[in-house]
């Protein structure tokens, strides 16, 4: 599917407002200093990863972008084009990237995102080209069905969707 980049960028920040803090920095300190020391790990992983994560899901003509913490939700949708599909991925990894390429409130140009997902080994493919050189990642992503489920916080009234915009509660 192929989305715009600022419109992505805005559905990611939007969408990711109720995501769970990664403890990323603090995974990598205490395993450096470990390692420098000879200690073990104290370090215990939280209950659900996937809480860490935005949920992409491709609906009709939009990407939706949601995340929880199981009380709140946030979600954002940019237009866009394709088979639908979903995968779950880490928000703070996602939203730095889109940063890295477009760091400035500037960058409202007509560039475009290639994303692809492969279900079978849960990755999330985006490349994008910018003048002649070609920009590529691959993000590690979580099966979306491991993601609360969306269409019952919908029912539930937890999530309003009415076209672009957000209602959470």
């Amino acid at each position: 599917m192929i989305v715009g980049l600022y419109e992505f960028g805005q559905a990611i920040k939007t969408g990711k407002k109720a995501a769970k803090r990664s403890h990323y920095s603090t995974r990598h300190t205490q395993s450096v200093y470990n390692q420098a020391s000879g200690t073990t790990s104290t370090y215990k992983p939280g209950p659900l990863p996937v809480l860490e994560c935005v949920l992409l899901r491709k609906r009709g003509r939009q990407l939706q972008v949601f995340s929880t913490d199981l009380e709140a939700w946030a979600w954002g949708a940019c237009p866009t084009s394709g088979e639908d599909c979903a995968i779950c991925v880490r928000a703070d990894v996602l939203a730095k990237w889109i940063d890295s390429l477009a760091p400035s409130a500037s960058w409202k140009d007509k560039r475009e995102v290639n994303l692809t997902i492969t279900p079978r080994t849960c990755k999330l493919l985006a490349s994008i080209k910018d003048g002649g050189v070609s920009i590529r990642a691959t993000f590690l992503g979580i099966d979306p069905d491991e993601f609360p489920s969306v269409d019952a916080a919908i029912e539930s009234g937890k999530i309003q969707t009415v076209g672009n915009s957000q209602t959470v509660h």
